[in-house]
């Protein structure tokens, strides 16, 4: 029987937000806002045990939990609505994971379960629009930390500067849940200082409730032509980063230093009449730059975004694949975001990470699903935060555990 060698990992963090301004309403027609000057604050931790049962196959099993509290409260029809503080645990990963090829350098990859997927690392906060967003309506997500993926991702080195990743996923966080979306990626990188990528999303192509993907009610009729709307379509990405610091050959910057990047995606290929006849109105589009911090810093990066649709950032939008047109649409007033994050770890003791921005933040229900719309939609709206974490790794509990180990 193969060796099964244990690794354990576990971290706690502690951040806070302020949104210094927000004009979002607090409810469907009403024009006041209690948001401004509002503090949020989160509490938690998350605990895994990994194991590497030969050296090829491993898994990993963990589970969080955190306090956290909200402004809005919950609906008016439970007794929880004037608590503002809540407890919230929920599975953090859980995969198995198998590596072909040689011990040091897997040609193939293949992972099971739930796990965390980032396609594009130098991107802080903005971005990975193939992962992150919808289609019909158009949504998308901001944040770190990558996205949680439930199925099966395969990532492939055919050789040193080519990366290709093939996914089989399902939805998780936003209705209607379930749907499997097929993914394919590529990047290739030319002597360590150009990336260039591109991918496609076939999203909720396979169906699990075809009713709640393409809703009856969604039938439309005018003019002799009928439109069936659904929230499921084709999304498009292509992006690029520059890394200049070989070129440079300058020891004095830090890894993350002087990195210029960029993102597009098209969020929908297919028009459709009435809200979607314009394809651009559906394209997001970001660029990125790492502000030299020479090593003072772990980064600091700068990131602007353009989206220009007409309709709320709503990842709901009550089950419809269709706008609201009486739900007060902002128009283009909010096509423009922008963010600044920087960390910086204190080794031994913890990472410190703050940002201040006009993004995409919305908060979570504490059930791993997003409340809907973002909360800083309108011109000069913005908040800042700091997050303090701290976290640890054990080596094998019985031998030195191995140095490709996984390090999720």
């Amino acid at each position: 029987m193969p060796p099964v060698r244990l690794r354990a990992s576990g971290r706690c963090f502690y951040d806070f937000l302020h949104l210094v301004k927000s004009r979002e309403p607090l409810s469907k027609g009403s024009s006041d806002s209690l948001l401004d000057n509002t503090w949020f604050q989160e509490f938690g931790g998350a605990f895994a045990l990994h194991a590497r049962i030969g050296e090829r196959l491993e898994g990993c099993f963990g589970l969080e939990s955190y306090l956290w509290h909200t402004a809005y409260g919950t609906p008016e029809n439970s007794i929880n609505r004037y608590r503002s503080k809540h407890v919230s645990a929920t599975v953090d990963r859980a995969y198995a994971r198998y590596h072909a090829g040689s011990k040091g350098n897997p040609f193939l990859t293949a992972t099971l379960g739930l796990f965390n997927m980032t396609y594009a690392p130098e991107a802080k906060n903005l971005g990975e629009y193939l992962l992150r967003s919808g289609v019909y309506p158009g949504f998308v997500i901001s944040g770190s930390g990558g996205y949680d993926m439930l199925g099966l991702h395969l990532h492939v080195l055919p050789f040193r500067a080519l990366v290709l990743d093939a996914l089989f996923t399902t939805e998780l966080n936003v209705f209607p849940n379930f749907d499997y979306s097929p993914s394919f990626m590529a990047h290739y990188t030319v002597a360590g200082v150009l990336t260039v990528g591109a991918g496609v999303m076939f999203y909720r192509l396979v169906k699990v409730q075809p009713q709640n993907t393409t809703p009856v009610s969604t039938v439309f009729e005018s003019d002799s032509l009928t439109c069936v709307f659904t929230h499921a379509g084709t999304k498009l990405m292509g992006r690029l980063s520059l890394d200049p610091k070989p070129l440079l050959k300058a020891g004095i910057f830090g890894a993350e230093d002087l990195l210029i990047y960029a993102e597009a995606a098209i969020l929908g290929v297919e028009n459709y009449p009435y809200f979607y006849e314009e394809r651009t109105e559906r394209i997001p589009v970001m660029g990125g730059v790492h502000i030299p911090a020479f090593n003072v810093l772990d980064f600091c990066a700068l990131e602007l975004e353009w989206y220009g649709s007409p309709w709320k950032n709503n990842i709901y939008n009550e089950g419809l694949p269709y706008p609201s047109v009486e739900d007060n649409p902002p128009g283009h007033v909010d096509d423009y975001k922008w963010s600044v994050s920087a960390a910086k770890t204190i080794p031994g003791w913890m990472t410190v990470t703050a940002r201040v921005a006009r993004d995409h933040w919305r908060q979570e229900d504490g059930y791993g699903f997003y409340l809907p719309t973002e909360l800083t939609t309108r011109p000069g709206n913005w908040y800042w935060s700091i997050q303090f974490t701290t976290a640890f790794s054990t080596g094998d509990l019985r031998k030195p555990w191995s140095a490709h180990a996984d390090e999720d």
